[in-house]
């Protein structure tokens, strides 16, 4: 997917609708396949794109493509070559997908590689490398992690499935636990640990229910390793770290979330033209507040934030959106950790929701979503921000000037005969207030695409 895209690509968009319009015993709140991308260029219905796993033949598929992304107002031009790699056999699967690229605005290169090695069985996976991450019902932008947010190096495991015998009739549980550290170059502690845990209930398929929640700690500051109390980190009964005036104590940047996803298939119970409807919220915290039952101490959520989403599909047309509310106040909740600063960030991106803390986010889409014929999309974006000063005890100074933004996009997709596809990408409007600065307005535009192609 090209940078410039605003949330998943139409194969993914194309794969929840399907998903959503059968009712499919899955759980949509984690990305439980180590081979994410090994299926997303094969049109057709969703049973006949999966592979068949030999467990005595080797199975290889190679693909190429590239993407491009030119915008404004200033100039910006990224082309990046791809290719991807896979090898399954059995369980086993291995994906890699070297990128070697330009960016223009200003020049820089970009050399990336991503892929993973891992297992894959009924209701089990585990790998290590660098893949996408999925976490919580929202498709354009969660709480803990989003699906634009940039790959992470380090390890997935989990799994799903249902409590044999007669306790079937509790539905679907899932738990995932993903970790590794955060590479580049960062203002404060260098290379700090993360982690992600999430666990998942579906009573049925058509409604889920999520915990998760998210952790920076460890790394090194200034050479000298940080320490790690790995209790805290398992369970953080004592968030705060009290009496550490040089902050060489352990401590841990934290959030977690709660979620719930209502998605009933209005066509399969007999509504006429509808396919599905779906309404979902995640709430969370940015910091943990420690409090007790008695003796008896116990996490609490602080800095409250929410995404709200709802959907309407009917003969593979959608129309749904997306609100996103995270005004840090106290708390911040991507950066500004008394220890970890750039918090959960990498490069300055929040790996979080796309438009970071201190915003309020509204996205609005219209398409159609197939994988037999072009698939569209057209949306609305609006992004309101505000940038913190200064905190003094309990009051919060922000800077006068608000950064707005709009934008009006529009997405194609276009499948290629024996498997590949063309993406294009187009969206411009207004910018007020740009980077907080008062009378800094601009007309902001994007053009992008990309292609990929089956090479074998």
């Amino acid at each position: 997917m090209s940078a410039a895209f605003a949330g998943p690509d139409a194969w993914d968009t194309a794969r929840a609708v399907e998903v959503r319009t059968n009712a499919t015993d899955t759980l949509l709140g984690v990305a439980s396949d180590p081979r994410p991308d090994a299926l997303r260029i094969e049109p057709g219905p969703l049973h006949e794109r999966l592979p068949d796993l030999e467990p005595d033949r080797w199975e290889f598929r190679v693909e190429g493509g590239g993407a491009f992304d030119f915008g404004g107002p200033g100039p910006a031009l990224s082309v990046v070559p791809r290719a991807d790699a896979y090898a399954w056999r059995g369980a086993f699967a291995a994906h890699l997908a070297p990128r070697v690229g330009a960016e223009m605005g200003p020049l820089a290169s970009v050399v990336d590689v991503v892929g993973s090695v891992g297992i894959r069985t009924p209701g089990f996976y585990a790998r290590v490398g660098r893949e996408p991450l999925q976490q919580g019902p929202a498709r354009y932008g969660g709480l803990l992690v989003s699906p634009s947010a940039p790959t992470l190096p380090g390890f997935a495991v989990g799994g799903d499935g249902r409590i044999p015998g007669k306790a079937d009739v509790l539905g679907r549980f899932g738990l995932s636990l993903a970790g590794g550290w955060l590479p580049g170059v960062r203002r404060d502690v260098q290379h700090p640990l993360w982690l992600v845990l999430d666990a998942r209930w579906a009573p049925v398929p058509w409604v889920e229910a999520g915990l998760a929640r998210n952790a920076v700690f460890g790394g090194s500051d200034g050479g000298v390793p940080r320490p790690i109390n790995w209790g805290q980190v398992i369970l953080p009964t004592n968030p705060h770290a009290e009496d550490d005036p040089d902050q060489s104590g352990a401590d841990t940047d934290e959030r977690a979330a709660w979620d719930v996803r209502i998605t009933p298939p209005l066509g399969k119970w007999g509504v006429p033209f509808f396919d599905y409807a779906e309404l979902f919220i995640q709430h969370g915290g940015e910091d943990v507040i420690a409090r007790r039952l008695g003796p008896i101490p116990w996490p609490s959520l602080g800095g409250s934030a929410n995404v709200y989403g709802a959907e309407i599909a009917a003969k593979s047309w959608y129309v749904g959106g997306e609100w996103a509310v995270i005004e840090d106040d106290l708390y911040r909740w991507y950066v500004g950790h008394r220890v970890y600063h750039d918090g959960w960030t990498l490069n300055g991106q929040s790996l979080g929701h796309p438009s970071g803390g201190d915003q309020r986010t509204t996205i609005v889409r219209l398409g159609r979503a197939t994988l037999e014929q072009p698939a569209f999309e057209a949306r609305w974006l609006h992004v309101h921000r505000v940038l913190v000063a200064d905190r003094v005890d309990d009051t919060v100074f922000v800077f006068p000037t608000a950064e707005v933004r709009d934008e009006f996009g529009v997405h194609g997709a276009f499948w290629l005969d024996g498997g590949g596809a063309v993406e294009v990408d187009a969206a411009a409007g207004p910018v007020t207030g740009r980077d907080f600065v008062a009378g800094a307005d601009a007309i902001a535009w994007r053009l992008g695409a990309s292609v990929r192609v089956r090479v074998k």
